[in-house]
């Protein structure tokens, strides 16, 4: 059987061509072994945690109906910047976007992490890893960091 997803598609579809999934894991629910997944171009903001395993002989197939067209992310965009003064700006957002698990509210510790603050969060800039620090005096006069 195949399945379709669109992002652009209403709520209800029910995986057909004609009324596809919105939700790639909408499809992960209902795929079995031999089924095939065609995603849509366009952006899916979710986790995908599917339902049924294939086999050696029928594997599940999840496939961008357009090569690189398809990106599953768990990042969100953030709107609504304020300049803090000069190069520094900021923002703060809702913890409902969070989904019930904040992971900047969860805190990891080992003896395999830097010292400083790690939580299971992390935000980029222009697809690079900021670094992160307790205050905004912090980040308007950084210090460089070396660990041996």
């Amino acid at each position: 059987m195949k399945y379709y997803v669109d992002a652009k598609a209403v709520s209800f579809g029910d995986g057909s061509e004609k009324h596809p999934f919105r939700t790639i894991q909408q499809a992960a629910d209902r795929a079995l072994p031999g089924d095939e997944v065609i995603v849509m171009p366009g952006i899916y903001r979710e986790q995908v945690r599917p339902v049924h395993a294939g086999r050696k002989d029928a594997p599940v197939v999840y496939r961008s109906a357009e090569p690189l067209a398809a990106v599953i992310t768990g990042a969100e965009p953030a709107c609504g910047w304020e300049n803090t003064g000069g190069s520094v700006w900021k923002i703060s957002v809702d913890n409902a976007l969070f989904a019930g698990r904040n992971p900047f509210a969860e805190k990891l510790a080992g003896d395999w992490l830097l010292p400083g603050i790690a939580h299971a969060g992390e935000v980029y800039l222009n697809h690079k890893s900021m670094y992160e620090v307790s205050s905004l005096e912090e980040v308007k006069a950084p210090q460089m960091s070396v660990y041996s």
